[in-house]
């Protein structure tokens, strides 16, 4: 059977203190980036309003002096490119960074002042943790009224060193925004911070006591006159009510120690994503009490919020060296590895991670997946993959079993596929995907009639909730070549290739195309 052998071939006791400091920290959730190009269920997500076509033919704001020649020329452009922004969209949605980067980056080049694409641009090297690049696309529009203008601002403060001149230089970019004056006031004061760290706990207090109208005690713990708790104020948003109350509690807090109640402060800053103050404030914190573990942990988060890798590593192994064995440092380690691409000490630190009971096995999985790929070990893959499907059947998403299916045919465990498959046409009904893979492991079984039918079955099933999945038409050239009709196999594999241009499946259907155009040339031949 050579069309068989060819199937065969496709293809992460406390203290009161402590208390305080977690009251100020976050939780952080690390995915990894599937690499298989698949566009199932695009449809759906676009009817369930998942993916924001508006954005297709959206235009500029109606205060950009631009004529209606030029605008009815943009959306001619956005609707020729409807294809490649819808995939971009799906791509970023489904945290596939890097995929979602390229296709937004062929947009703009057609499209160079897209306010949307720059926008997407913006977010996607955000994601990525490429803060400079971020900014480059956000600063191009500043007065969009889609930008999230507290995103921006962050990556402006996270792509630059807080030196004087540059604390200088950010404090006149952030005068460019159309911000709230309480906005303004809450980045230029804590940028302050790094400054003069005295002075800009009294500025906050003094501003927070003008804007309640309460008299408060001085924050130092002198000349203690408070009346009474500083009142809730309506208009103070989020980031500035997390200052008010570490604020709150460092007056109240009776210990003392003046590096505890910073690192009050610190968490805040923390808290409000503002890293790069949070680190600088724990490191002086760090000077005077350098086995705090709770700083140790922001420390070392910040750095890795920020991309620096082998900072926040160097603070994680700090703090094991305290004898700490928790769950969630031990993911981040294992997080952080893989970061540094040292995938053997990133298992092993996900590993411990699980056996110390961490909450989202799931995630550690997948990022043991990832891990065992990068080391060629095949047969570890499967078993993790095996184990997401097995442990987490409540929680799986379409994109985790899809892998699993995929890995299982193309290293012949077909066994382990079609079960997989049949959960997935259950627990997934209207992913097109689970028939298509059904189909071609169908098809990979034998090529008897009656299999050749039920592989037709599913695989047109599939066709018929998603008439753009690549897979699907790939699988239906092979089944065309199965029953012996090459030209309805060159018009699948044709299909395959301008659905999935570049994709694997592309990739693999352009193979069987140039086959089939050297057996047509063969025959010309021979006559």
């Amino acid at each position: 059977m050579e069309n068989k052998k060819q199937l065969k071939g496709i293809i992460i006791p406390l203290s009161l203190i402590t208390i305080f400091i977690i009251i100020f920290s976050t939780i952080y959730y690390f995915t990894n980036n599937t690499e298989l190009s698949n566009i199932s269920g695009e449809e759906k997500q676009i009817q369930a309003g998942e993916i924001d076509t508006g954005n297709i033919i959206e235009n500029t704001d109606s205060s950009d002096p631009i004529n209606v020649q030029d605008k009815i020329s943009r959306i001619k452009k956005k609707l020729a490119l409807k294809g490649l922004i819808i995939k971009g969209d799906i791509h970023l949605k489904n945290k596939e960074y890097t995929i979602a980067l390229s296709k937004y980056l062929q947009i703009l080049k057609d499209i160079p002042d897209d306010k949307s694409t720059l926008l997407k641009l913006g977010n996607t090297y955000f994601y990525l943790k490429k803060y400079p690049q971020a900014y480059k696309y956000y600063a191009q529009i500043k007065n969009y009224k889609r930008l999230d203008m507290d995103r921006a601002i962050l990556s402006l403060i996270y792509s630059r060193m807080l030196s004087e001149k540059n604390i200088a230089y950010i404090k006149s970019e952030i005068d460019t925004f159309p911000l709230h004056e309480d906005q303004i006031y809450y980045y230029k004061t804590s940028l302050f911070c790094i400054e003069d760290f005295s002075l800009c706990k009294q500025d906050f207090q003094d501003y927070f006591i003008q804007k309640t109208g309460s008299d408060t005690e001085n924050i130092e713990g002198e000349n203690n006159t408070q009346s009474g708790a500083l009142v809730e104020d309506p208009y103070i948003f989020e980031e500035l009510e997390n200052i008010k109350l570490a604020l709150e509690n460092y007056t109240n807090f009776q210990i003392d120690d003046i590096s505890y109640k910073n690192a009050l402060i610190s968490g805040a800053f923390f808290k409000n994503r503002l890293y790069p103050i949070a680190i600088h404030l724990s490191k002086n914190i760090l000077g005077e009490k350098d086995d705090y573990g709770p700083i140790i942990k922001i420390v070392a988060k910040s750095h890795y919020e920020l991309g620096n890798y082998s900072e926040a590593k160097k603070y994680l192994v700090q703090y094991n060296s305290l004898g700490n064995k928790e769950a969630d440092v031990s993911y981040f380690l294992g997080a952080v590895y893989e970061r540094l691409h040292e995938y053997v000490l990133s298992s092993v630190h996900l590993k411990k991670a699980i056996e110390l009971g961490y909450n989202n096995s799931l995630d550690v999985r997948r990022r043991m997946v990832y891990n065992y790929e990068r080391l060629g070990e095949t047969e570890k893959v499967l078993q993790a993959l095996q184990d997401i499907v097995e442990n987490n059947k409540e929680t799986l998403t379409p994109q985790d079993l899809s892998l699993a299916i995929y890995h299982h045919i193309i290293n012949e465990k077909q066994s382990l596929a079609k079960e997989f498959s049949s959960f997935g046409i259950e627990k997934f009904p209207e992913e097109a995907i689970f028939l298509g893979y059904m189909g071609w492991i169908q098809l990979q079984e034998t090529e008897t009639e009656e299999y050749l039918v039920l592989a037709e079955e599913n695989l047109k099933k599939g066709l018929e909730l998603n008439k753009k999945n690549p897979m699907i038409y790939l699988i239906m050239g092979k089944l065309e070549q199965a029953k012996g009709d090459n030209k309805k196999a060159f018009i699948y594999f044709k299909k395959t290739v301008s659905l999935d241009k570049g994709g694997d499946f592309g990739k693999m259907a352009g193979e069987e195309l140039d086959k089939l155009k050297e057996m047509e040339k063969g025959k010309l031949e021979l006559k």
